[in-house]
């Protein structure tokens, strides 16, 4: 009688049970955590802000009176927007480029670099140097007394008699 054998895999690597794309369900938090210990994820949460940022630089920008009052800012947009993006400006207010360090995007995208670097770059790495921190290094290479400004030396028996 034939079986049947179904294998998942993700990227050339068999995944095992209870993974997709890489995401371990079974064990969500160590999945999450390291997510966002990786530093794969900081590259890109780095460029998106990076483009986001500089489509923000050269778009301008609506200012702060404007934005708290609905009115306000619809003149803003007619009077300043509306004649340099022509067409655009409706497309490019609903994806919020004229307040796009307001957005919510910009904010999450913040949110979520500030995890990374809380996790990635701080908690993963505070057992190693609190470890270092506590049982500091003692012995000190050669070169650390050789560079000493005060050094004492000591000859144990003859020179020539221990160069032969």
């Amino acid at each position: 009688m034939a079986s049947l054998t179904v294998t998942r895999s993700v990227n050339g690597k068999r995944a095992s049970r209870g993974q997709l794309l890489g995401f371990d369900f079974r064990r969500p938090f160590d999945a999450l955590w390291a997510l966002f210990g990786s530093l794969r994820l900081l590259i890109v949460l780095l460029s998106s802000i990076l483009v986001l940022s500089t489509i923000g630089v050269f778009i301008s920008q609506a200012p702060s009176e404007v934005i708290s009052s609905p009115s306000d800012y619809a003149a803003w947009v007619a009077a300043n927007a509306q004649p340099q993006y022509h067409q655009f400006t409706n497309l490019m207010d609903w994806l919020g480029l004229f307040i796009i360090f307001r957005t919510w995007y910009f904010k999450v995208l913040i949110v979520l670099l500030a995890l990374n670097i809380l996790v990635g770059g701080m908690l993963n790495r505070a057992p190693g140097i609190w470890h270092k921190f506590r049982h500091m290094q003692r012995q000190r290479a050669d070169g650390f007394y050789e560079n000493s400004p005060v050094r004492v030396g000591l000859t144990v028996g003859d020179d020539a008699a221990t160069t032969k």
